[in-house]
């Protein structure tokens, strides 16, 4: 029943504006990313990767370059650690059990210095009508609190499409000034948060307690010993 209600979402005419705007700004910022491995995990299994994506795991491995689509839990991924260069959550903590388990999992088999990508439904935007058929929002603050623990930083965070809830083609067409005015006027109530993170990978270094043999001074014409560290 959810997936169906996913698939029908992501064929309406403004559940395929929407993901037309996610991979325009997820290809403007992997542009220039070298990247050899990616994860795209979504719910509804039919989302396309996006042309940069793709183009890019072409670019770096023109010979054994393979897109393959497979079914699996967000909070239980089936991989080791450090594997993908780019890890992309489109729209998984909506419907995830434990929304940080699938997040701390998507962090884990990344790579060091590899992209964590969430796609998220902004729970401040204006799409009330969408509740029950976008299953939990989160706001921008709370995508961070989930990030928080993690090794790395947030490199990239953004809400993106501003029209309303509508799913009449010739509104959708009208409103589309509303995309500028809602940067300008009120960037924190789009539909959609975009949130890149960064994963940094800290070494640990083997601290050594230093020793200083104690040594002889003359303090008033008596012998004393003395320690320093």
């Amino acid at each position: 029943m959810e997936k169906n209600c996913s698939q029908a979402w992501t064929q309406s005419p403004l559940g395929r504006r929407v993901l037309r705007a996610e991979q325009q700004i997820l290809q403007q910022f992997l542009a220039d990313r070298w990247v050899e491995s990616a994860l795209w995990l979504n719910e509804s299994a039919i989302t396309p990767l996006p042309e940069q994506i793709v183009s890019c795991v072409k670019r770096a491995t023109p010979t054994k370059t393979s897109c393959t689509d497979c079914v699996m839990q967000s909070d239980t991924l089936p991989f080791t650690h450090d594997v993908f260069d780019v890890v992309c959550l489109q729209h998984m903590l909506e419907t995830a059990d434990c929304p940080l388990t699938a997040v701390t999992e998507g962090h884990r088999v990344c790579a060091p210095d590899g992209l964590l990508i969430l796609l998220t439904y902004n729970r401040c935007s204006l799409w009330q009508m969408a509740r029950a058929k976008l299953g939990k929002r989160f706001c921008g603050w709370q995508v961070r609190k989930f990030l928080q623990p993690l090794s790395g930083e947030i490199v990239f965070h953004q809400t993106i499409f501003y029209r309303p809830y509508c799913q009449r083609e010739s509104w959708l067409d009208r409103l589309k000034p509303l995309e500028w005015i809602g940067r300008v006027l009120w960037p924190a109530f789009g539909a959609v948060n975009v949130t890149i993170f960064k994963k940094h990978v800290v070494p640990l270094n083997t601290l050594h307690t230093a020793f200083v043999a104690p040594k002889l001074v003359l303090d008033n014409g008596i012998l004393k010993y003395t320690q320093s560290t």
